[in-house]
């Protein structure tokens, strides 16, 4: 194993090498301060060097645009770095990761983290988007569907909409001008119903507007795709199941159990 892994490093370090020669990379005005030549050297400037606008880019790496870097060490230290990248470029990178860019980003997500009503907010969002991006493909599959095929408990969220006067609204018209139900705008709706009282209580705003198409999209886009839920809980739950299998779902999934028994429209 030993030998394999020097070998591995031995062609990278070649490839590194090689790439060098080929993409000669032109020397930058970079702040380079030192008071005495045994005082700390600190170099302060742009991790990427700029290429010749011939070249069609004028960035060798574009994800390291505009990152700019203050470092600070001793000479030795400063000889040692720039021999061990040499040598070993790819473990530097690790060593970096490990030791300054994670810490970094670990900070900064720490001092990011919501707090006091925020947090409350925060949490409650999150729950949202796990109950949503679990109904959503479970009613995409039944609006699919035609409507005597549906289980009963879910003919009667339609007739309990319909009662509400807002079925009209949770209609749209399909690319065969067929004008059939909405997963989203259903979703939302059953989302709304069921949660409304909660996010009132802590400060949030109304999930959607019946009747804007706009507000239902953005609703998808915040709470149901958000974490690409959907696909995870088709591949595992829905995919070749059988529509009676489908149906039990609303028993068996905690928390589409949750949302139906809140609506109310289980039979005791």
């Amino acid at each position: 194993m030993g030998s394999e892994k020097k070998i591995e490093w031995d062609d990278q370090l070649k490839n590194l090498k090689d790439y060098i020669k080929k993409n000669p990379l032109k020397r930058v005005k970079k702040k380079v301060k030192q008071r005495t030549k045994k005082d700390p050297i600190t170099v302060e400037g742009p991790i990427d060097a700029p290429l010749s606008k011939k070249q069609g880019s004028y960035y060798l790496h574009h994800e390291l645009k505009d990152v700019n870097l203050k470092v600070t060490a001793t000479p030795e230290a400063w000889r040692k770095l720039e021999l061990f990248v040499r040598k070993h470029p790819n473990w530097f990178g690790l060593c970096f990761h490990s030791h300054f860019a994670n810490p970094a980003v670990i900070t900064i997500n720490e001092k990011n983290k919501p707090r006091g009503k925020q947090k409350e907010i925060f949490h409650f969002a999150n729950d949202i988007k796990k109950y949503a991006g679990t109904l959503y493909p479970f009613l995409k599959y039944w609006c699919n569907q035609p409507l005597k095929a549906w289980p009963d408990y879910l003919r009667r969220v339609l007739e309990s909409v319909k009662k509400g006067g807002n079925l009209d609204n949770l209609y749209v018209v399909d690319l065969k001008s067929q004008r059939k139900l909405d997963p989203k705008g259903l979703t939302a709706y059953l989302i709304d119903q069921v949660f409304r009282n909660g996010g009132q209580s802590i400060g949030l705003k109304s999930f959607f507007e019946f009747g804007d198409r706009e507000s239902i999209e953005n609703f998808y886009i915040t709470y149901i795709q958000s974490d690409k839920r959907p696909s995870k809980i088709h591949t595992q739950f829905i995919k070749d199941k059988t529509p009676q299998e489908i149906a039990d779902l609303a028993y068996s999934h905690h928390r589409l159990n949750f949302i139906f028994q809140s609506l109310g429209v289980f039979k005791p």
